[in-house]
């Protein structure tokens, strides 16, 4: 099932990337509504070790002003859940991940072939927020006038607080840790692939 999907989704790309014609984004009002998804490989067999590799997903969505052809600024939010049950020992597996963003967007044009770069800056609304963002490439296939199919890829920062553990031994207790009621900022860097529509 998943290679039909595939090769349905590569087939639509193709045309779209034959049929379209490129124009530049008009002065305005844009938006954009995304399918966004994140890997988390786990690289441990180039060590000897085994693991499981975490795939999280969900849905992202920009709004903002097209100031010149190649240059937008916006905002938006994403939201993001994961299908496996690994993340850091819980047994949670509902959205992990919730930023909210300011982007910015420039869009080029060399002939037919029209990429993009998109910047986001925000703070993570969830594990006690901090600073995250992404950074993408893309292809921006142009759908008529104000519609546009857009693939991206590159790298996603995602913030986040986990609560402090103080640890030691004591002769009587032996090994002990407890909560120090303090939270330490922490980051990942994973990579990040995008599939949306804009309009």
């Amino acid at each position: 099932m998943r290679k039909i999907f595939i090769t349905i989704l590569l087939a639509l790309l193709s045309a779209l990337a034959a049929s379209a014609r490129p124009g530049d984004p008009q002065r305005g009002y844009r938006g954009f509504i995304e399918s966004e998804s994140l890997l988390f490989p786990d690289l441990g067999f180039l060590a000897g070790g085994g693991g499981s590799s975490d795939f999280w997903t969900g849905f992202s969505t920009v709004h903002g002003y097209q100031i010149s052809p190649r240059l937008f600024v916006g905002g938006g939010i994403s939201c993001i859940w994961m299908l496996s049950d690994s993340d850091y020992g819980s047994d949670d597996s509902g959205v992990k991940y919730l930023p909210l963003f300011a982007d910015i967007r420039t869009d080029l044009r060399f002939g037919r072939f029209t990429p993009f770069a998109d910047l986001r800056m925000g703070c993570n609304l969830l594990r006690h927020g901090t600073f995250s963002g992404a950074l993408t490439l893309g292809y921006r296939f142009s759908w008529g006038r104000s519609v546009a199919i857009n693939l991206a890829m590159g790298v996603n920062l995602r913030g986040y607080r986990h609560e402090d553990i103080a640890s030691g031994w004591d002769p009587d207790e032996g090994m002990w840790q407890r909560p120090t009621g303090r939270y330490v900022s922490a980051y990942d860097v994973k990579p990040v692939i995008r599939l949306g529509l804009e309009f």
